[in-house]
């Protein structure tokens, strides 16, 4: 089934990185090239990458609320780079998609952040949102 008939009948897409065909054999297909290529041309109400942690951590281990293109970010204290490009690619995908919508960055385990986004209500308490500058 194509993804706008599952967004027609009110299905929230979850969608992740994976390995793909490609003239060379085989490459890597980001999940934050596919959230970024997708909210550009769907324009959704939200996006929220979904992590292993609550949102863009600073030096102290807080969630840093609001992140923009002139806050200072610093990888070299993550403890976990993937093979897609990393936290810094992630963010540098979630500043240019929020240009479009609304874009977080939280916990898969944080249900009631994610239902608040879902849903418009208040502003999620333990993610990272991105603004656009």
């Amino acid at each position: 089934m194509h993804i706008m008939e599952l967004i027609e009948r009110g299905v929230i897409p979850i969608l992740y990185g994976d390995v793909v065909a490609s003239d060379e054999g085989f490459s890597i297909i980001s999940g934050d090239d596919i959230m970024l290529d997708l909210g550009s041309k769907l324009r959704p109400s939200a996006s929220i990458f979904l992590t292993d942690v609550p949102g863009i951590l600073d030096a102290d281990g807080n969630v840093i609320k609001q992140l923009t293109n002139a806050s200072v970010v610093n990888e070299r204290g993550t403890r976990y780079i993937d093979v897609t490009g990393g936290l810094m690619r992630k963010i540098r995908s979630a500043m240019e998609l929020a240009r479009y919508t609304r874009t977080y960055l939280c916990a898969i385990w944080d249900l009631e952040s994610i239902s608040r986004i879902l849903h418009g209500g208040e502003e999620p308490i333990k993610c990272t949102r991105f603004l656009p500058d």
